[in-house]
This record gives C-alpha cells, structure tokens and sequence, in this order.
C-alpha cells in the first residue's frame, strides 16, 4: 500500500514494519544493490568452480570427437560425469566402426589396384565443364602423354584417335554422359613413335561430391587380342576361299563323271 509523506510525498512501502515506513529511499536502495552484489558474486563464485569442474571433461571430450577416424585409438572418458561418459563411450563405438570401414574400404582398393595391375589397365575421369580428362599414370603411359594427369580431350586426347573412330568415340562420351549406362568402344590410337594401337574405352556417368556430373572410365590395350582377330579373320577368309575351290573342283568332277552317263 502507499503511504503520504510530508517531505517525499508518495512513498511505496510492501512487506515491511510499519517501524520501516519512514526509513529514507536510499536506505532500501542500499539493501537492494547489496543483496544484487552478493548474488552476482555469489553466482560467480560458483560458475567458475562448476566452470572449471566441467571445463576439462568438455574439453577432453571435444578432443575425442575431433580424433575421431585418426591414426591413433580414442580412450574411455571416465570424467565422473555421466553424461559426459555416455557421450564419449558412442564417440569410441563410432570411432571403431569407422575403422572397420576404413580396413574394408582399403582392402577393396588393394584388390582393385591388383586387378588393374594384372590386366594393365588404366583409369581416368571426364569432366564435362572444362573438357578436361584426368588421368592415372597408367593410362597416360598407355596414351603417349609422357606421364601428364591432366588433358584436354579435345585438344590432347581426341587428336592422337584415329581419324575413322573419333566420331564414334565422341558419341560414346555423350552416351554415357546422357544415358547413365556402362558405354563401351574399341577404338585406334596412335603412340609416341607413332604406332597404332587398339584399346578399348568403358566409361559410366558418377556425381561428385558437388553434384556435378562426370564420367568413370577405364581403358584397357586390346592390340594383342586386336591383331589376333584380324589374322583369325584371315584364316577364316583364306580357309572360306579354298572350301569354295575345293566344292567348284567337286562340282566339275561330278559334272564330267556325269556326261558319260
């Protein structure tokens, strides 16, 4: 309720003594500040003793999530918090699995960089914005590139094609740019002396982490297996013409034997 003072006119007086009602307005204030400085204190006090409690397990624990997938293992928190300890025991269960990932994943690529090993194969990536081709070491040996990992395919790679195929082998990189299909051609290059070789080209649409389309290939020297179809051709040419010899001979045999019958 209010009271009517002489000297402070209107005064607000609320849960206090009827003693207290003409106590001067500073002396309140001084209480209030008082009573708002010990608090403030007070909540500091305690902020930088939880603070400091608490600082060094979220730190070790931030530690632990940023050393997640390194070289060595993450170890149990043990901090005396639970929440903190459940936390770090699902950062070591997910730190073990991504090791596990990361030994399959590794020993995929062993497989396949055996495989390409043993079939001489080479690998390389199409990026359609710049036209630029990149490739691994392999196929640029195989290409007559003198060991370069980035091309031009229009100006670099398109020129050492042979002219017949390069429309053919332009079309096969729309393809499988278009189409998201396994496309594949065989098609004649030239080397560094020149010589000409057959190789065969497989090339698949992926995504990058960006998302931008580009194209996955492989490519493979087929000269070998080229040359033994061609004379394979031969032979069967050479031996197609001589079974027809031999039938025309068989006929006029036949003809002679029967104009005596």
């Amino acid at each position: 309720y209010y009271i009517r003072s002489a000297l402070n006119d209107w005064r607000v007086a609320i849960g206090v003594s009827r003693s207290e009602y003409n106590q001067r307005v500073w002396v309140a204030s001084g209480y209030f500040v008082f009573l708002l400085l010990g608090t403030l204190l007070l909540s500091a006090l305690l902020a930088g003793f939880f603070g400091r409690k608490i600082s060094a397990p979220v730190k070790k624990l931030a530690a632990q999530a940023k050393a997640v997938g390194d070289v060595q293992s993450i170890r149990p928190l043990h901090s005396g918090i639970s929440e903190l300890d459940v936390v770090s025991d699902a950062l070591i269960e997910a730190d073990k699995r991504n090791r596990n990932k990361e030994l399959k994943l590794l020993e995929a690529l062993l497989r396949l960089q055996m495989a390409l090993d043993a079939g001489n194969i080479g690998v390389w990536e199409y990026n359609p914005e710049d036209a630029g081709v990149t490739l691994d070491g392999r196929a640029s040996h195989m290409l007559a590139f003198q060991g370069r990992r980035q091309i031009s395919f229009v100006e670099d790679f398109l020129p050492v094609v042979h002219e017949e195929d390069k429309l053919r082998v332009q079309t096969a990189m729309e393809n499988a740019l278009q189409s998201g299909d396994v496309v594949r051609e065989t098609f004649r290059v030239y080397d560094a002396d020149p010589h000409t070789l057959w190789v065969t080209g497989i090339g698949r649409r992926i995504y990058t982490d960006s998302g931008k389309p580009s194209v996955l290939g492989l490519i493979v020297n087929v000269t070998a297996e080229q040359m033994a179809l061609e004379q394979r051709e031969v032979v069967a040419q050479e031996l197609n013409h001589r079974l027809k010899n031999m039938f025309a001979v068989i006929i006029s045999l036949m003809s002679l034997s029967a104009r005596g019958k």
